[in-house]
């Protein structure tokens, strides 16, 4: 499902856009729509349990990311005089909204903009 969201998905209904991957061997076959909203509602139900594993794994990604960089690691190189700043922009992510009256951006769009930036110092 994640792949599918990079993908360009903005529902379940477009897993559809991952038959390419599938068709190539990139990736492997998914179930029904109906079988990834039962995914996600159990998921749901143990939102607690899988927030904590999803931070932990992210922590790590990131980690793994700066050390990466070695010598040019913003977080090791930044100190008080020149400290690493990080830049957040938004971009509107576009949906199509099933609520009822639901009004458009003042650009008139639908969606929403996550706005995230992480550091983990090593």
């Amino acid at each position: 499902m994640a792949v599918a969201l990079a993908a360009g998905a903005t529902c379940l209904d477009d897993l559809g856009l991952l038959r390419p991957l599938i068709n190539t061997g990139l990736t492997r076959p998914l179930g029904s729509v109906s079988t990834a909203h039962r995914r996600l509602h159990q998921l749901a139900d143990h939102a607690d349990l899988v927030d904590g594993s999803m931070t932990r794994a992210m922590r790590q990604v990131r980690t793994r990311a700066w050390n990466a960089l070695g010598d040019l690691n913003p977080t090791k190189i930044a100190t008080m005089d020149d400290p690493l700043i990080i830049g957040i922009d938004a971009l509107l992510i576009h949906i199509h909204p099933n609520k009822k009256d639901a009004a458009p951006t003042y650009k008139g769009g639908y969606g929403f903009h996550p706005l995230c930036a992480f550091v983990d110092p090593a």
